[in-house]
Formats: structure tokens, C-alpha cells, sequence
């Protein structure tokens, strides 16, 4: 599925969804919802992007409270206005802004559906259990948004859904539960205050704008040390501190780890002949592929200008040997678009496991190097494993 039928797909549902549920709206609300409405748009200007491209607004707690007290179909609406100008600000085209009214319509509902599923009914929170209730509907719309604009991502960069989503989970860290802690807290202030609880309630969402862009900027500046800046995979430092502190507890109880190691075929040729733009492409497009169809534990190294490798934890030869051809499949489909030209990228590929090819941490890329290179002689878009080495021997 293209990225474009995805945002459609979901932009469609969303609206339907949304102008279906309308009715359902609470009549004598409409002064409540006016003024939940100004407060997500003052909010939602409250944005940190990312990393991983995914943004992280102030505005969630609202639109939660929103919920909780009023049902779905009226959050959908107190936040339809700021994603319209949101969107609008950043200049986004008509189907992301599609998408976005889509995401946020289906993780309202999601969440409503959780709260109404647990709490029996919108506008009481009975306490202490109704904590319950109202954290599971935090968590829902969370992770169902996430989960949205994380497929939109993965079919944008050609990766598989969940390392995206773990990635921005990653990045959060511990602000993720604060995220839910206060959503909870706007909604039961507002439960219980009305306008003047949410008001009560909205300095904290400034500190917590504030909390998610230090822990941004955090983790921009390990990543930076540790990151290829042009393919954004780790770089030779972090396998070197991997090698040296976290191998030996990985093999600790004697569990396998393998190593892929990735060679770009005639990169030189391929530069002399499109370009070193070209030559770039290439390189990030081997490295996404490398990171989208590797595991959420696995880790994607540039290990030198035209190599990779792919670090397997508790992955035997057979195993490894499954990833490395489907990432070759996967690689052979693949093309660098040059203007209007479409131009293929063949790579070779080596297999080693520790503690079977080798028992020396340190050897275990040097026998994958050589593996890979028994690769390349057969041809192009081959893959072989350090056993090939001792029967060529």
C-alpha cells in the first residue's frame, strides 16, 4: 500500500467517522467545548519533533479531557480547528491534513471506546478506581496515534511499522508516563472544575513542553556521538563500545549473536558514474532498507564508507541467514531515483555467529568481512555464511 492510498484511507474513515458521531454530541455543551477548543489550538502550538520525524504535542491532555467528559464525537471536534491550522501553519499538503484530521478522529474514538468499555459512561469519574478508566483511555490514544502516523512514516521511509514506533517510545523514555499522568490529571480537574480545573491544569502542560524538548535535545546530542550523519545509522564509535561492554553480557548465558556484514557493490563505479549524490543515495537507501527489515533489538552500524553491519542478538546462522535474504530481496526490488532514471543497487553479504564461526568478539565481523567477500566472487546479491569459508578452504 503507497503512503498516498494509506493517507486517504485514514483521512476517509476519520471524517466519516467523525461527522457519524456528531449527533452523539452533548447538548448544553457547546460553551464547555468552545473553550476546550481555544485551549488545544493555544496548545497544540506547543510542538517537539522527534527524531524519528514523529511530533509530540502539549495539546494531548485537552483533547483527553475532552473525552472523558464530553464523549468522542465532541473531542473530535474541539481539536478538528487546530489540526486544520496547524497544518495550515506548517504548510502541510491537503491529504496530510486529511490524514491528520483522520489519525486524531480514530484515536479519539479508540480511547472513547476503552473509557466507555471500563467507566460505563462519559462525564463521571468515580474514584479511586476510576484512575483505572481514565489512564487505559490515556495509553489507547496514545499508542493508537502513534501507531497511525508510525505506518504513514514506515511506507514514506520503506520500513516496517513497529521499529518506528518503538523508536519514538525509545526517545520518550520516562516523559511517556508523565504524558499519561498529566492527561489523567487535566481530565479529572475538568470533571470535576469544569473551564477553571483545565485552566488549573494547563501550566503544567507548559512544563511539560518544556520537559519533552530537554529530553529531545538530550537525545539529539548522545545520538549525534554515537550516528552516521549521512545514513543516520549508529557509526564505527558506538560498535566499538557495543563490542566492548555489551557483547559480553549478550553471550553471558551462552545465547548466539550474529553479524551481517553489508558491502555496496562498485560504489566507486557507481559514484564515477551518477555522481557522489547518487553515490549518498545509494548509501541511505541500503541503510534504511537495512534498519526497516532488521528487529527492534537488532542494531545497523555504517562500518566503513561503503559497508554495514547488522548486529543480531540471540540469532543463530539459520536465523540471521532468513534476515539477510530478505533484506537482499528486499534490495533488489529496490531502485535510486536519479531525475527520471531508476537505478538498481546490488549488494554482497557475509553471515557469522558467535560463538559458533568464532569464540573472539573481535573476530566475529573480521570472518563475516571474509564471508562477504566469498560473496561478491559468485556475483552480485549473494549471500554467504563463515561455514562457506572452511569448505572452500
Amino acid at each position: 500500500m503507497s503512503a498516498r492510498i494509506y493517507q486517504a484511507a485514514i483521512g476517509t474513515i476519520g471524517a466519516l467517522l467523525m461527522v457519524y458521531l456528531t449527533p452523539t454530541i452533548p447538548s448544553g455543551s457547546v460553551w464547555s467545548l468552545f473553550f476546550l477548543t481555544l485551549l488545544y489550538i493555544f496548545f497544540s502550538q506547543l510542538v517537539v519533533s522527534l527524531p524519528s520525524g514523529i511530533k509530540i504535542s502539549a495539546a494531548f491532555p485537552i483533547a483527553l479531557a475532552a473525552v472523558i467528559a464530553h464523549g468522542p464525537a465532541a473531542a473530535m471536534w474541539v481539536t478538528f480547528p487546530a489540526v486544520i491550522l496547524f497544518t495550515w501553519t506548517l504548510k502541510f499538503s491537503p491529504l496530510r491534513t486529511f490524514f491528520n484530521v483522520g489519525h486524531f478522529a480514530l484515536s479519539i474514538a479508540a480511547a472513547g471506546l476503552v473509557y466507555r468499555a471500563t467507566a460505563g459512561v462519559y462525564g463521571e469519574v468515580a474514584l479511586p478506581y476510576g484512575f483505572i478508566p481514565l489512564f487505559l483511555a490515556a495509553v489507547v490514544f496514545d499508542l493508537v496515534n502513534l501507531a497511525l502516523v508510525g505506518v504513514r512514516l514506515a511506507l514514506l521511509e520503506h520500513q516496517r511499522v513497529m521499529p518506528v514506533v518503538y523508536r519514538t517510545l525509545r526517545e520518550r523514555k520516562t516523559a511517556t508516563l508523565l504524558y499519561y499522568v498529566l492527561g489523567v490529571t487535566m481530565a479529572l480537574l475538568y470533571v470535576d472544575r469544569g473551564p477553571y480545573g483545565a485552566l488549573l491544569a494547563s501550566a503544567s502542560l507548559v512544563g511539560l513542553n518544556q520537559f519533552f524538548k530537554v529530553i529531545n535535545e538530550v537525545e539529539e546530542v548522545r545520538l549525534q556521538a554515537v550516528t552516521d550523519r549521512l545514513t543516520h545509522v549508529y557509526n564505527y564509535r558506538y560498535f566499538a563500545d557495543w563490542l566492548e561492554n555489551r557483547f559480553p553480557t549478550l553471550t553471558k548465558l551462552g545465547d548466539p549473536v550474529s553479524v551481517l556484514f553489508v558491502d555496496i557493490n562498485d560504489l566507486k563505479t557507481f559514484n564515477d558514474t551518477y555522481g557522489h549524490h547518487a553515490g549518498d543515495l545509494a548509501l541511505q537507501t541500503v541503510a534504511r532498507i537495512l534498519q526497516g527489515y532488521t528487529r527492534n533489538t537488532d542494531k545497523v552500524v555504517r562500518y566503513g564508507g561503503d559497508e554495514f553491519v547488522a548486529i543480531l542478538p540471540k540469532t543463530d546462522t539459520e536465523q540471521a541467514a532468513r534476515i539477510a535474504e530478505r533484506i537482499r530481496d528486499v534490495l533488489v526490488e529496490s531502485r535510486v531515483t536519479l531525475g527520471e532514471n531508476e537505478v538498481p543497487v546490488a549488494v554482497s553479504i557475509g553471515v557469522s555467529t558467535y560463538p559458533r564461526d568464532t569464540a573472539v568478539p573481535e573476530e566475529l565481523v573480521k570472518v563475516a568481512d571474509q564471508a562477504m567477500y566469498l560473496a561478491k566472487a559468485k556475483g552480485a546479491n549473494f549471500i554467504c555464511n563463515a561455514a562457506e569459508l572452511s569448505i572452500k578452504g
